[in-house]
């Protein structure tokens, strides 16, 4: 589903964003206990990089975002490993209208395939899940657009490697590329938001 920005107002009063939040809380509460069942095959990550809009309208109006990560993988025994995983760039700020910074929210599972050498780890991943776009109230060529929450489907692959640097704990780089097609952009328009986003990683087991 995809909103447009000038209605944003009544899809508030008739609760189609606050759907869009439970389906998210509703989803870490069932994921929650199937990652529970063997606590010592999980590990927790944390990233932080940056989140560039690649092509497009996207790329043309807004800039880059720093980005923040964190997530939960659990150890299927095999070289295939899932988890469910929590990003958000802080704005994405437009280029030509002020006060305008969207800022992009997303939860999604995955599915991640691990080679092993040595002390370093190397993978594919791919995921899709819900992304909420947040957008302040902004003005534009004199017309105000109300701000508020959006959400719609998208997905992302990428690659990665990581390094031992303790018993339990690895670093490493993760290039992402996230899609969601026909999010909202400047008043009515809407466009496909497509992000690269490289970032730093940081995974621990207890």
């Amino acid at each position: 589903m995809s909103y447009n920005i000038v209605r944003l107002n009544k899809i508030a009063a008739n609760g189609g964003n606050m759907r869009l939040v439970l389906f998210s809380v509703l989803f870490l509460a069932a994921a929650g206990p199937a990652l529970a069942l063997d606590t010592t095959k999980l590990s927790y990550t944390l990233s932080a990089g940056y989140s560039k809009p690649m092509g497009g309208l996207w790329a043309r109006d807004y800039k880059s975002s720093p980005f923040l990560g964190a997530g939960a993988e659990y150890d299927t025994g095999t070289e295939y490993h899932w988890g469910l995983e929590l990003g958000y760039d802080t704005g994405h700020e437009n280029k030509f209208v002020t006060k305008c910074d969207p800022g992009l929210l997303y939860i999604a599972p995955y599915v991640k395939e691990l080679r092993f050498f040595d002390n370093w780890e190397y993978y594919g991943v791919i995921g899709a899940g819900l992304y909420h776009r947040w957008s302040n109230k902004y003005t534009d060529s004199g017309v105000t657009y109300k701000g508020g929450l959006s959400g719609k489907f998208g997905v992302n692959g990428g690659f990665g490697f990581a390094y031992n640097i303790a018993p339990g704990t690895k670093a490493g780089f993760d290039l992402r590329l996230h899609s969601v097609g026909k999010f909202i952009g400047i008043g009515p328009g809407k466009v496909t938001a497509s992000n690269f986003v490289p970032s730093l990683t940081l995974r621990k087991k207890f």
